[in-house]
C-alpha cells in the first residue's frame, strides 16, 4: 500500500507518494500563499506519475504544525478529507520534527513573528526540546551553548544558514511508527506564546 505525505506548514508545499518506506515521487518547493491552489494539482500529478489508484492508498501522513495558521490548516484539511473519503488511517507529525537530520542532534526553527521562533531539538526520534515557541534571543543562546547541534528549518530570519541535510519525506514516514489519529478529531498544533 502507498502513503500520501502532505506538508504546508510554512512557506513550502511538500507532497509525496511513498511505498514500503521509499519515496516514489515528491514535490518540495517554495509556494507561499499558493499552497491551497497548488496542493491538489500537485498531488494529482504525482499520483498519475506513480500510477497510483485510490485503492492503492493505505495511509495519509500530514504535518500538524506548528507553522503558519492558514498553512497548517491546508494540509490538515486535505489530509483529513482524503483519509475519510478513502477509509484509511491518518497520521500526524510535527512540522519541526520532519526537518531533523536523521539520527543526529538537530535544532529546528521557524519564524513565529514578533521576535519569536517555533523551536525544537530532535535527536533521532526523540525530542530533546519539545516543540515550543520562544524568543529569538533564546534560540540564539541555545545554539551558542550547543555548538554540536545541526541547524534546520527556515532560518534566514535569524541570519543563520541551515547545516542539516535531513530528508523531510523519510522523516514524515516515521509517523507510521506510532498510532494513527482519530481523523474526525485531528487538529493542528498551534503553539501560543507571549508577545515579546
Amino acid at each position: 500500500m502507498k502513503d500520501i505525505l502532505l506538508d504546508t506548514s510554512f512557506t513550502h508545499l511538500r507532497v509525496a507518494v511513498a511505498e514500503d518506506g521509499r519515496i516514489l515521487a515528491s514535490y518540495d518547493q517554495e509556494a507561499y500563499m499558493r499552497q491551497s491552489e497548488d496542493m491538489i494539482p500537485t498531488l494529482d500529478r504525482l499520483l498519475k506519475e506513480t500510477k497510483t489508484e485510490r485503492s492503492d492508498i493505505g495511509s495519509v501522513i500530514v504535518s500538524r504544525g506548528p507553522g503558519s495558521y492558514t498553512g497548517v490548516r491546508i494540509a490538515m484539511t486535505g489530509g483529513k478529507v482524503m483519509a475519510l473519503a478513502l477509509g484509511v488511517p491518518l497520521y500526524l507529525v510535527s512540522s519541526l520534527k520532519i526537518m531533523k537530520d536523521g539520527k543526529r542532534k538537530t535544532a529546528i526553527m521557524m519564524d513565529a513573528r514578533a521576535k519569536r521562533s517555533y523551536f525544537a531539538v530532535y535527536e533521532g526520534g526523540e525530542a530533546l526540546v519539545e516543540d515550543t515557541i520562544v524568543g529569538n534571543d533564546e534560540v540564539l543562546a541555545y545554539l551558542k551553548a550547543n555548538p554540536e547541534c545541526l541547524i534546520a528549518g527556515e532560518t534566514a530570519y535569524l541570519g543563520i544558514e541551515p547545516t542539516a541535510k535531513g530528508n523531510v519525506f523519510l522523516n514524515m514516514l516515521e509517523a507510521k511508527d506510532g498510532e494513527p489519529v482519530d481523523t474526525l478529531k485531528a487538529a493542528p498544533a498551534y503553539l501560543r506564546g507571549p508577545l515579546r
